[in-house]
């Protein structure tokens, strides 16, 4: 029903459009995730990661150790958070230039699993 009208909208041009047209058109508790998540599947060619709470901890995790103040929020619930996941990655990636954005991405999900709640 919607992807219709997603695919004729002018928000399939840039990840942001894409995830701010998903996270109006559907409402549910879920609604973030799955905004996210299709935008990663429209741009995936940009490198655009799948976030989630388990990656998004990883992340935060590995910056408290590198700045003792870093202050974050349990779960991702913005566009920021998902840029700044982006961010995190694309740094990280310039010093492992053998590793792949997917194999990354993986990781920061598995590693974010272990970590305590």
């Amino acid at each position: 029903m919607h992807w219709g009208r997603f695919v004729e909208a002018t928000a399939v041009a840039n990840p942001l459009d894409t995830f701010e047209w998903w996270n109006d058109q559907l409402d549910r508790t879920t609604t973030y995730i799955t905004a996210a998540f299709i935008t990663h599947l429209v741009h995936h060619h940009k490198k655009f990661p799948i976030i989630d709470q388990h990656n998004y901890r990883a992340m935060n995790f590995f910056k408290s150790k590198v700045r003792s103040a870093h202050c974050y929020k349990k779960k991702p619930s913005n566009w920021e958070d998902i840029q700044s996941l982006k961010q995190f990655m694309e740094t990280l990636l310039k010093e492992l230039p053998d590793r792949g954005f997917g194999e990354l991405d993986k990781f920061l999900m598995i590693y974010g699993k272990s970590l305590p709640r």
